[in-house]
């Protein structure tokens, strides 16, 4: 993994809460951009390296982290998502929603709101920054260790040929209960002065995990 912080937090606090979040996914050829958000968070995860990004050159993937100013937070994991759907004959929608005509086909609104990563995603509240940036490079690392890797047929790993076994038909993997806890750092105020532009030539690997048991 190889992280670029432009974020108005410090790389090195960046960094340890990265390591935190990769535990249980495979990041040896991800490439991480930190940014600032004008909102409280934002992530994204890429099945390659767009041209314009900033990337290492042996980077296989991009996941982008964006995290907002300190004064954003508490903030709870609920987004809100708008598509528009097709109108079929006979069918009325809510006359809150909003319609459009679009190529000639009429459109209706659709709003619906979630945790960050789907409907199956679980409630939560981050209570600052740090928990914020585990919450989505967490959800975020797990896009390219596991649906890129699989839509891909790509073996990056011999745990990626496992999950593409089991994608396949195999049985089910055990997940691993982890007994590791969130680093302990300093309190950063908004003014302390950041690392910017941060950049590492050298992989930052996942630290050893223990593993308490195992359950299906």
């Amino acid at each position: 993994m190889w992280i670029r912080n432009t974020s108005r937090y410090p790389t090195n606090e960046v960094r340890e809460l990265l390591r935190f979040a990769a535990q249980l996914s495979d990041v040896h050829d991800v490439q991480v951009n930190v940014k600032n958000c004008s909102g409280a968070y934002a992530g994204r995860a890429y099945p390659g390296i767009p041209a314009i990004a900033r990337a290492h050159a042996r980077a296989n993937f991009l996941v982008t982290v964006r995290i907002g100013a300190p004064e954003r937070f508490p903030k709870t994991n609920l987004v809100t998502e708008h598509r528009w759907k097709k109108t079929t004959e006979g069918t009325t929608p809510d006359p809150t929603c909003r319609t459009r005509i679009r190529n000639g086909v009429q459109e209706h609104e659709i709003t619906t709101t979630h945790p960050y990563g789907g409907q199956a995603s679980p409630f939560l509240e981050y209570q600052d920054w740090r928990e914020a940036l585990i919450a989505v490079a967490a959800h975020e690392f797990r896009a390219t260790s596991t649906s890129f890797a699989i839509d891909t047929h790509a073996a990056r790993s011999p745990a990626n040929a496992r999950r593409q076994q089991y994608s396949d038909g195999g049985a089910p993997r055990k997940q691993p209960i982890i007994t590791a806890t969130p680093p302990q750092l300093e309190p950063h105020s908004a003014t302390a002065g950041a690392q910017h532009g941060h950049f590492t030539d050298k992989a930052i690997l996942p630290p050893p995990i223990r593993h308490a048991r195992s359950c299906a």
